[in-house]
């Protein structure tokens, strides 16, 4: 509240004036808490949310959201192990694949099951 509150000053009970909202987007886009899509006219969840909010966004949103069995961090969006379900983001499993090429084979870090290189 306090970083809201430095930035754009409204009065209570007064609705936010569109320059208003538009000088505090800007300001969390600036300071990484959301990430501008301008050809699609929307925001997007930036790095420092994903750094300094994991776990709130763990208690709150636990059913919707994993950690990566690999990094150990938050895991929104990423690809599971089709034996055990185990979530990855997709470039620490492609990590796991490229260091894991010399050997022939990869295999699930949880569940040890097979998987096809890809």
């Amino acid at each position: 509240k306090q970083w809201y509150q430095r930035r754009v000053r409204v009065t209570e009970g007064r609705k936010m004036s569109y320059g208003q909202a538009k000088d505090l987007l800007r300001g969390w886009v600036s300071e990484r808490w959301l990430l501008e899509d301008r050809q699609n006219n929307s925001f997007q969840l930036g790095p420092r949310v994903i750094i300094e909010l994991s776990q709130y966004i763990h208690s709150i949103y636990g059913d919707h959201v994993s950690t990566c069995l690999l990094c150990k961090t938050l895991c929104v969006y990423g690809t599971r192990c089709d034996s055990c379900d185990s979530k990855f983001h997709g470039h620490c499993r492609q990590r796991l694949v490229k260091s894991s090429s010399s050997l022939g084979s990869v295999k699930c870090p949880q569940c040890k099951s097979l998987w096809e290189k890809q």
